[in-house]
């Protein structure tokens, strides 16, 4: 919403963000990186090649502003590092004096969940991820969601399959931390945390047997 109100043209954005961003239609191009700032800041050279008005945001609510841009006619400088007040004047000015609720109409009604495994090394980890990178049917069949139809597959950090029910599962080993982690999306938080929950079940009986 804050993008939307400052007239953004570009987003970087990590690829474990709600997919909500594409599908709204605010925005030229939605570039999504790895999971940290120094991936999404490196995406802006890129971006201000083609677009005047550029920005990012991570899922902790850091707002970075590349370019510099204009609001009521006045300049506003960029500042590439996280911004903690723009996003929320930004978000109020959209709502105009309405209640900020009032925005969700302006959502698709996407929802995220996470959990993660933890005390799992990142060899235990590699098996179920490459199984989605090279033969993602098969990694459903594991899931026992062979029902579900892969409409997209994106590989930028782990692996994150997008299906034609709009349902998401991104599955990535967690920095230098023995974790893994998964993130889910639908459109309820009762079925994107029942898709995390069930995920992560079948992961460890598989990690197990690999």
């Amino acid at each position: 919403m804050a993008a939307k109100s400052l007239n953004i043209q570009a987003l970087a954005i990590p690829v474990s963000c709600t997919s909500s961003v594409e599908l709204t239609g605010y925005f030229n191009t939605v570039k999504r990186t790895k999971i940290g700032s120094p991936y999404v800041i490196a995406a802006f050279d890129d971006l201000m090649n083609n677009y005047s008005a550029v920005a990012e945001f991570e899922i902790n609510g850091g707002f970075l502003l590349a370019s510099n841009i204009y609001v009521n006619n006045k300049i506003l400088l960029s500042l590439p590092t996280r911004d903690a007040l723009l996003p929320v004047i930004a978000v109020l000015t959209l709502a105009n004096s309405e209640p900020l609720s009032s925005l969700n109409t302006l959502l698709p009604q996407r929802f995220n969940y996470s959990d993660r495994i933890k005390n799992i090394t990142k060899a235990k980890t590699a098996p179920p991820i490459q199984l989605g990178i090279n033969m993602p049917a098969q990694l459903l069949s594991v899931f026992n969601m062979d029902e579900l139809c892969i409409k997209d597959i994106n590989i930028t950090d782990g692996v994150r399959l997008t299906f034609s029910n709009q349902g998401v599962i991104h599955l990535r080993p967690f920095g230098n931390t023995p974790e893994l982690r998964c993130y889910t999306e639908n459109d309820s938080i009762a079925k994107a945390k029942a898709l995390a929950e069930s995920v992560l079940e079948r992961v460890k009986n598989y990690v197990d047997l690999v």
